[in-house]
């Protein structure tokens, strides 16, 4: 156990886990990313946005250059659309300026309460089922879908996915686990590199009390912050990563982007999706969405529970 990283998080819960923590464990020192590639790990920022997602206008392609460069995998994580990660694949395989760079189906679901959900693919024709079966039928706009949280991840146990909270104490209402602790998940995002380092550290005591594994990503709606988190494992397969993260054979790396950062690239989102959504929506989703976080509204769709 590195104690000096694992200095804020509840020792009785680590104790209690013993050490299987000491592999699956957080690191918040991104220079130590030179040293796991050299020991043969594998790195994949597994939340990143492109310009699918209404509050991001990164291109797709200037984010494969960016993992070709490096060399890291990514998962294209866009808010309830799938075509960026469809795009990315496409591109991996048919362009050999993008060859061998590994894209993880995936997508960031928004529930109606508000509450973001990470859904990973073992195939590319998964995820387009999902899409077809559960995104568009209940779209309600591209930052929201009219399905709970609940029905949801009732629905989607016919899939061969993995599921994640994104950042499970975020701000307003986006964070899973203000609204329910006991959420039937797979695994936890131990870092999210666009929330504070407090709350980073909470969900990992979390996942040390309740025995969950952790997966990890930037959360990156510009190219900057690409690959300033990632999971590293040994495997270099779609289904070698998801079941290194699912097993808790991974050590996740990073760090958050700090709090001015964090303004910048907030006014950058909001500034997108106001040119994306045009004013009368984007003021409609935003007063939504404040008014749930303050508890004045609540966001319930169809299916609710």
């Amino acid at each position: 156990m590195n104690e000096k990283n694992w200095s804020k998080v509840n020792k009785k819960a680590y104790e209690k886990v013993g050490s299987y923590y000491d592999f699956c464990r957080p690191n918040f020192e991104i220079k130590e990313f030179k040293e796991l590639i050299e020991r043969g790990y594998f790195g994949v920022d597994m939340h990143v946005h492109s310009c699918y997602s209404p509050d991001s206008s990164t291109s797709v392609e200037s984010l494969l250059l960016k993992a070709k460069k490096e060399g890291f995998g990514l998962a294209i994580t866009d808010h309830n659309s799938v075509e960026g990660s469809l795009l990315a694949n496409k591109l991996a395989t048919s362009e050999s300026r993008f060859k061998n760079i590994l894209v993880i189906p995936g997508v960031e679901v928004t529930c109606s309460e508000g509450v973001h959900i990470l859904f990973y693919f073992y195939s590319f024709d998964d995820l387009k089922k999902f899409n077809q079966e559960i995104i568009i039928p209940n779209l309600l706009n591209a930052m929201r879908l009219t399905i709970s949280h609940f029905e949801l991840l009732k629905r989607v146990k016919k899939y061969s996915c993995l599921i994640s909270a994104a950042h499970p104490f975020g701000s307003g209402s986006c964070g899973l686990y203000k609204l329910n602790k006991h959420a039937d998940l797979d695994v936890l995002e131990g870092i999210n590199g666009t929330i504070s380092h407090k709350k980073n550290i909470r969900i990992q005591t979390l996942g040390v009390e309740t025995h969950k594994k952790f997966t990890a990503g930037s959360d990156a709606h510009v190219l900057d912050y690409v690959g300033s988190v990632a999971v590293f494992c040994k495997n270099k397969s779609i289904k070698g990563v998801l079941d290194s993260i699912k097993k808790g054979q991974v050590i996740i790396c990073g760090s958050e982007i700090g709090f001015f950062r964090y303004i910048k690239v907030n006014f950058n989102k909001e500034l997108s999706l106001l040119v994306k959504m045009g004013l009368k929506n984007y003021a409609k989703n935003r007063s939504l969405s404040i008014l749930s976080a303050l508890g004045l509204v609540k966001l319930r769709g169809r299916f609710s529970k």
